[in-house]
Order: structure tokens, then sequence, then C-alpha cells
């Protein structure tokens, strides 16, 4: 508004200022102030949200002016930019409000309010900036400055950077009445930034360009403006976020194991400023609750006693000097002797390494295990196994008759010679070999009283 003073057409009013912004008139633009207490909220955040539409576009603009000018050691100050830039605004903004209170649109084709996310509204300040380095309105300064703004070097820079200016300055509208000082608002305000980086290094790049041929048509983009693509855009903001939230951890001195920009833990106070605690302290991709090393980026390990060794140490786990536990459910008996090394139930067996212990005391019943019924995993059960532990007996006792060894092996009636034995149910091994066989046909006499 104060600048509007030095306008040929006069002042605008306040009102006509805030009409002109598309702000209701009820905004004084000249002591309204959007973080007062009890001012509406709602009406703050449209009032902000103008507020940093305008600062975007003066920002990137200025640095499409500046830009412009850098030939060889020679370039204008970033002040007359901002200068420059300012006046063309003030200016379309006089030129806006004309229209709102009935003139003729003959400068400036914008009906309603000026909208710096519309592609066309910025087309229009581009041309009242052409209006200014060509009628030498600046002309002055630029002189004291030794510099120069070839006009087709800013076209050709602001009309390839137009489209980021318009999205950049759209982000702002996605935030909410809450968003502005939060972690989302910083994030957006950092895109500006890098923004703004961007498309100063292309305005320098066709200045050089101008300068060596006179001309800009066969200047070419490959390289430039990252952000035009949506996937690059979308991670400057990811970075933007990133960069408040780690901000926020070195003020409140809280700790970030792995300097992703999420503290490992967050408390009521910390969440108050927006920030989450980190669900992977070590970034390793094993999340904290899953992680037997929370703290260390070593992967998947486990440590089932919580001693702080590993059940195994991989490459990673011995480049730090860690080793691997010899009693990972520390029992007393190392994991060698241990039938179950991850369960900590004692000394217990586990002969066929079926899972399920040979005999299961209180501690492996309270685990929910129970006792294993074939110890040597032969198919026959302990009961009637005459060599529960070796598997390569598998007799039954007593007398359910004799399992085909074709070996000459013995059951609980003894062997007779050195091959197969005769069982307690009479029955001889088809594969008996230098012991007693029965003959094929036994006589039975039957005698008389």
């Amino acid at each position: 508004h104060e600048h509007s003073k030095g306008e040929s057409d006069g002042a605008i009013s306040p009102a006509d200022l805030s009409k002109a912004l598309g702000l209701p008139a009820s905004v004084d633009i000249l002591t309204f102030n959007s973080h007062a207490a009890g001012v509406d909220k709602e009406l703050a955040h449209e009032v902000e949200t103008i507020a940093q539409h305008l600062m975007t576009m003066k920002l990137l603009v200025a640095e499409t002016i500046v830009g412009s000018s850098v030939s060889g050691a020679k370039s204008m100050t970033d002040g007359l930019a901002e200068e420059i830039a300012l006046d063309a605004l003030v200016k379309l903004l006089v030129e806006v409000a004309s229209n709102q209170a009935g003139g003729d649109a003959g400068t400036v084709s914008i009906e309603g309010a000026l909208d710096i996310t519309n592609a066309e509204h910025l087309e229009e300040l581009e041309k009242l900036i052409e209006a200014d380095l060509k009628g030498g309105t600046f002309g002055a300064e630029l002189t004291a400055q030794d510099a120069t703004v070839p006009f087709e070097v800013f076209e050709y820079t602001i009309e390839h950077s137009s489209d980021l200016i318009n999205k950049v300055a759209s982000e702002f509208d996605k935030l909410g009445a809450d968003d502005f000082g939060s972690i989302r608002a910083h994030g957006v305000s950092h895109l500006k930034h890098e923004a703004a980086e961007q498309i100063l290094a292309l305005a320098k790049a066709v200045r050089s360009h101008f300068d060596a041929k006179a001309e800009v048509t066969s200047f070419s983009m490959q390289g430039f403006l990252a952000l035009a693509d949506a996937a690059a855009f979308n991670l400057a903001l990811e970075e933007g976020y990133t960069l408040v939230r780690k901000r926020i951890i070195a003020i409140n001195g809280y700790t970030d194991t792995d300097n992703d920009g999420l503290p490992d833990t967050c408390d009521t106070g910390c969440l108050a400023t927006g920030l989450t605690a980190d669900t992977d302290d070590d970034n390793d991709g094993v999340s904290d609750e899953k992680d037997a090393f929370p703290l260390i980026s070593l992967g998947e390990l486990t440590d089932t006693d919580g001693d702080g060794f590993p059940n195994d140490c991989s490459a990673a786990c011995l480049a730090i000097n860690m080793t691997a536990d010899l009693d990972d459910d520390n029992d007393g008996i190392v994991d060698s002797n241990d039938a179950f090394p991850l369960i900590a139930i004692g000394a217990l067996l586990d002969t066929d390494k079926n899972g399920a212990p040979n005999e299961c005391d209180t501690a492996c019943i309270a685990s929910g295990m129970t006792a294993d019924l074939d110890d040597d995993g032969d198919g026959v059960s302990d009961s009637l196994d005459s060599a529960p532990l070796d598997s390569s007996v598998s007799e039954a006792s007593g007398g359910t008759g004799d399992a085909d060894e074709s070996g000459g092996g013995s059951d609980s009636s003894g062997s007779i010679g050195s091959g197969d034995s005769i069982d307690a149910g009479g029955v001889a091994d088809s594969g008996a070999s230098g012991g007693f066989k029965l003959p094929s046909t036994i006589t039975v006499l039957k005698t008389e009283e």
C-alpha cells in the first residue's frame, strides 16, 4: 500500500486493495493481525494464504529478474530485483481494483480479484514488468549497478517457469487453518526457496546463452527446473518437512538415532510440536517392536534372552565387535548341548529332533510343550519299544510279534544263536539267518488216555 502512493494513478485505498486481493471489506490490511488473540481462525487463514501467495510470487519473479541480469561479473542486486517485482505487482493490483470499480480493463484483463495461482494473471504481471524494463522506469538504477536485463531472457525464463511458480503458490492453498506455523507450512516454504534457486539457475543459463548467441530460441531446457517433475516436487516437500523436524529436535534436545527427523520417543510435549515417534529408530528396515537391537542398524537379528548378544551374528554385527550368544535362552546350557536353545526349560533331550522333548518337566509343560511318545521316531511308541532311544531297533516288547529285521536283532525274549529270535508270540522273522527257524510243517499227535 505504501508503494502505491508513488504510482501515477495515485494511491489505492486499503479497502480497494483488500478487495483487489480477494479479501472481505472488513479486513483493514494496515491493521489486521492474523495472529492476534480472538481473531477468526478461518479469516486469519484466508489473509495468511494470500500473503504467502504474494511473497512467493515476488520472490520467484525477483529471482527471474536478477538471474536475467547476470552477465559475466555484472548483475543487479537482489534488492533492486525485488523492487521491480513489487512495482509491477502494485500496478497490477491498482489495475485490478480499477476494473472492479467499473473500469474498462484496457490495461489488465483481469475480472475479479487477483489470483497468483492463475497462469493468466501471472502473464499480466509479466507485461507490466516488460513495460518497466523497456520504459526505463528503473533505468537509472540499472545503470548505476552496471546491469542490464534483456527482455528476451526474462520473458523466456518467466514463461518456462510460470507453471512451477503457480504450482508452488498452490501448495499454500492446501494448508488448513491450523497448518500455518506448522511443520507442513515450513515444508512448503522450503519448497518455495528451492524453486527460487532453480529459477535463478535457469535465468542465469538463459542469459549466458543469449550473450553468446544473441537469441534464446535455441536454448535447451534439459537439466533445468527439476521441480517441474512431480516426483521431484513431492520429494522436495518431504525434504522440507524433514529439515523442519530436525530443527525442532535439535532445539528441544530430543534423541534421533538415525537422524531422519523423527525422535526415538515422543512424549506429550513432543507431540505438541507436531512430531511423532520413529517406528524404526536405527533405520534398518526392521520396526522397533520386532528389532532386537532397535538402536543399532544390524537388520533382522534376534536376541531371545535379551542379554545384548544376538542369537546369530551377521557380518554387520561382527563389524561392530559383537559376537553371537552361546546360550540363547539363558538357561545355563550352551546352545550346542541344548535340545531347545531358544526355550529356557533346562537340560531336556530331544532324541529325534522333532521339537518334542523326551521328557517334559514343569518348566517344559509351562511353556506349552508335552513329552514325545516316540523318542527315536521309529514309529514304535516308547512304551512298546525295547530301544526307545535307538531308531535302528524297532522291536516291540511283549507277545505282539517280532518286526521283520532281516538282520539278526534280538527282542525281549532273548536271542537264539547269532540269527533272529523267536518272540513271545511264536513267530519267526522271515529274514532269519544262522539261528533257529521253525519247520514249515508241524505234526500234532493226539495221545489216547
